[in-house]
């Protein structure tokens, strides 16, 4: 690697962020030292610091006696990072990631919606068997214990266990 190829690193890198982020106009390019006062807030603190290491060797190239104290090890490693993080998911991947946040959501719909009318069933299965049975008010709390613990909103009803 060479110390041209560093400029243009930080461009790609901007430009990803830029994507990402936001914080470009259309058709505007910014260096990565603007884009990281922009939006460096929005990487993680150890992307950021590797970001801030390419932005100082992007300033640092245009100094002769400067651009040769570069470590371009340490930049090339941080380039690949940032790419690596800053890489928009391809198209594929988020329809598949929004096709599996829907069915999850759906699933668990269906699972709220039909657990309301099968836990009916089952409590009313068992008030036929003299095993429970609904009172409406009050569910069993007496006067001087906490009274209103156990109250039922608005007097709906609420299921008291009889022994056998």
């Amino acid at each position: 690697m060479a110390i041209e190829t560093i400029r243009s690193m930080a461009d790609e890198v901007a430009g990803l962020m830029a994507s990402r982020f936001g914080g470009a106009k259309r058709g505007q390019s910014t260096d990565l030292t603007t884009m990281l006062r922009r939006r460096g807030g929005a990487l993680p603190r150890n992307i950021r610091r590797k970001a801030h290491y390419l932005a100082e060797a992007d300033r640092m190239v245009d100094m002769p006696k400067l651009g040769k104290q570069i470590d371009l090890d340490r930049a090339d490693r941080s380039y690949r990072k940032l790419v690596a993080y800053l890489k928009p998911v391809g198209k594929g991947a988020r329809w598949q990631n929004r096709a599996i946040n829907l069915g999850a959501s759906l699933a668990l719909a269906l699972l709220v919606i039909g657990g309301l009318p099968c836990g009916c069933i089952c409590v009313g299965a068992l008030c036929k068997a003299g095993r429970a049975t609904f009172r409406k008010g009050w569910s069993g709390v007496r006067a001087g214990r906490n009274p209103g613990a156990g109250r039922t909103c608005h007097g709906v009803y609420s299921l008291a266990y009889m022994p056998l």
